[in-house]
Order: C-alpha cells, then structure tokens, then sequence
C-alpha cells in the first residue's frame, strides 16, 4: 500500500540521516512529515495530519488573529519567528529561533539552544528571570502554508517534552500575520 506523505514536502530529495536531529525524525514520523523532502505542498490541506503536533491557527481567520493577538499580550506566552536567516520583515516582539532542519548548524530548535533563546528574551524584554519554558504558550510562524519550519520547530518541541495544548502552529505564516494579524 501506497502511504501518501501528507507533509510539508513530499520526497524528491535525500539528506543523510546525520543532519536530523536526534529524536525530531522518530516523533515526526507520526506526522508523515519527511524532514529529507524538499518541495512544497500546501499546508492547507494537511491541517489534519500535524494537529497533533499542536494547536493550528490561520492569521487570515479572524477568529484565530484574535487569539493570536491576545495570546502576544499575554506575558505567560511567546511569539516565535522560526523562519531561515536572511528572510525578509520582521515582526516586532517576535523571538527568532530558526528551524533548520537542512542544516543542523544552524537550527536551533534543540533544548539548550531554545531554553536560552526564551530565557533571554523574557529577561531582556519583559524582566523576568527564571521563566520556565515549557510553562509558556509557544506560538510558531514562519514563511507561510508551503514552509515547512513551523511543522519541524513543533516537532523538536514536542520531541524535547512540550505539550501540544502549549504549541500553537500558525500556518500561514509571516504573510498571513502581516495581511491580517499585526
């Protein structure tokens, strides 16, 4: 039987096993996300087979921006930008966490990498040491439906011990926040 890879990428490309982070390939493998894939599909129609990675909301809906936008008010919660370096805009109050699973130098969804880039930005930015990060709400975006960094960042948390009622996806991304949301 046929399994369809119901995915962010579907397979066109193999990465050697080395550059997946330890742990992230087995629990997304519930998913049917494929972290060696390298073309996009929309995000859209696989709501269903990440949900239990995370809560999903669309920045378009508007209902889920006015979660989004009393989630960011609230100081027992965080906005993470997981998008790649060099990407375009920016969203003020955003923490930047890269979720790059292509290049394992660079992606920083790992415990002590994210504990430190979380616990320095309630430090800096709201003044309060000694935050627990798995207590937070953690709201998650990157380039948009086609990208998958969000489903990857989800994945190495969920992997590193945080609840899916604490992991919120938003899938459309940068985009959807900036059209609607911010």
């Amino acid at each position: 039987m046929k399994k369809l890879l119901l995915s962010l990428f579907v397979i066109y490309a193999s990465a050697a096993s080395a550059q997946i982070p330890a742990g992230a390939a087995d629990f997304c493998k519930e998913s049917n996300i494929n972290i060696n894939s390298k073309k996009a599909v929309p995000v859209k129609e696989h709501v269903k087979d990440i949900a239990h990675l995370g809560n999903t909301y669309f920045a378009e809906n508007a209902k889920d921006c006015e979660f989004i936008k009393t989630k960011r008010k609230d100081m027992n919660s965080v906005l993470i930008d997981a998008r790649g370096k060099g990407t375009r805009g920016v969203v003020r109050g955003a923490v930047k966490i890269i979720s790059d699973h292509d290049t394992p130098a660079t992606h920083q969804f790992t415990a002590d990498t994210f504990d430190k880039k979380i616990k320095d930005f309630f430090k800096k930015k709201k003044s309060i040491d000694n935050v627990d990060p798995k207590s937070l709400d953690i709201m998650i975006f990157c380039n948009g439906p086609t990208c998958y960094r969000t489903s990857w960042a989800a994945c190495s948390l969920r992997q590193m011990g945080y609840s899916k009622e604490k992991l919120h996806l938003i899938l459309d991304g940068y985009l959807g926040l900036k059209k609607s949301c911010l």
